[in-house]
């Protein structure tokens, strides 16, 4: 009887340390290779003067009024997420980009003062739910010859 104990014993101790001395399969795939690799089941194309008709996990804050008007010549344009897993791509007719963040870039206006109009292209990936979306922000820019009122004109007769 204590030969069967210990032959039990021996047997699940074997299998037990078997187990743990066998090499895990599990994959580590680098972030970059994943973006790469992924390929999103849709393309939502979303311009910023449209109505918000089509939700969309994503954020984009930028002071447009202030660059139409010349008044700044750049800006810090920030994206929030409502989920974790995300990245983005941005690019600008006319205008330049810099300062590329995890959930930020500048645009600067154009250099070239008689150019009018830009477009800013920002392409938004949710790995989560495997959706790029296309969010493009139309600017019109007044002429650099347009004089803007300030309040204190304005008041003043």
């Amino acid at each position: 009887m204590f030969q069967r104990i210990f032959l039990f014993c021996g047997v699940i101790g074997g299998l037990f340390l078997s187990s743990c001395s066998s090499p895990k399969t599990t994959e580590y795939v680098n972030h970059t290779e994943a973006e790469s690799k992924m390929e999103p089941t849709e393309e939502i194309e979303i311009t910023e003067t449209e109505d918000a008709s089509v939700s969309m996990p994503f954020e984009v804050q930028i002071d447009k009024t202030a660059l139409q008007i010349r008044k700044e010549k750049e800006t810090t344009v920030i994206i929030t997420s409502s989920v974790a897993d995300w990245a983005f791509e941005v690019s600008a007719e006319n205008g330049k980009i810099s300062d590329m963040g995890k959930n930020s870039f500048t645009y600067t206006v154009p250099k070239d003062e008689d150019e009018r109009e830009d477009t800013i292209t920002i392409r938004l990936m949710d790995y989560e739910n495997g959706a790029l979306y296309s969010y493009k922000i139309p600017l019109i820019f007044s002429s650099h010859r347009e004089v803007m009122p300030t309040a204190a004109e304005g008041n003043a007769l």
